[in-house]
């Protein structure tokens, strides 16, 4: 039988530091709406029921060619 592999992770707590950058570091996210979109997606992924109140976001920042 296979085994999650979620049940191979140590269940202790830790900080992340998550750094994205455009690809050939273009201004990708330059207009305000490409932004709001982008925050949107990161806003629904934290509500999915696979990692709701397990992640507790601390800051964040979105730039024009990162995050």
């Amino acid at each position: 039988m296979r085994l999650p592999r979620t049940s191979f992770l140590p269940q202790t707590g830790g900080v992340v530091h998550k750094f994205w950058r455009a690809h050939n570091r273009d201004f990708l996210l330059n207009a305000q709406k490409t932004k709001d979109q982008y925050l949107e997606a990161i806003s629904k992924a934290l509500r999915h029921k696979s990692v709701k109140d397990e992640i507790k976001l601390q800051a964040f920042c979105v730039m024009n060619n990162h995050v």
